[in-house]
């Protein structure tokens, strides 16, 4: 459990669940906070990295979500 649940949003929902479960195992590998301070409101809310598209995160973050998914889906099959 990430701890996550009361600042879940729909968009992240909408994520395809292999996507959104290897960023949440990037963010974390990586110490990115899947909860952070809302600076105009000093509330705490979802990261924004988890509302991106995944052109976003390539050109805003850096994060390729789909270089991320095919890496762990390698180790998957090594494992195997």
């Amino acid at each position: 459990n990430y701890g996550v649940s009361e600042y879940v949003t729909n968009r992240c929902l909408r994520r395809n669940y292999e996507e959104l479960e290897n960023l949440l195992i990037y963010m974390t590998n990586n110490n990115i906070d899947l909860i952070v301070e809302d600076i105009n409101s000093n509330n705490k809310k979802i990261n924004p990295i988890l509302n991106s598209s995944n052109t976003d995160l390539k050109n805003k973050y850096k994060i390729d979500i789909k270089k991320i998914c095919q890496i762990q889906k390698n180790q998957e099959q090594e494992r195997r």
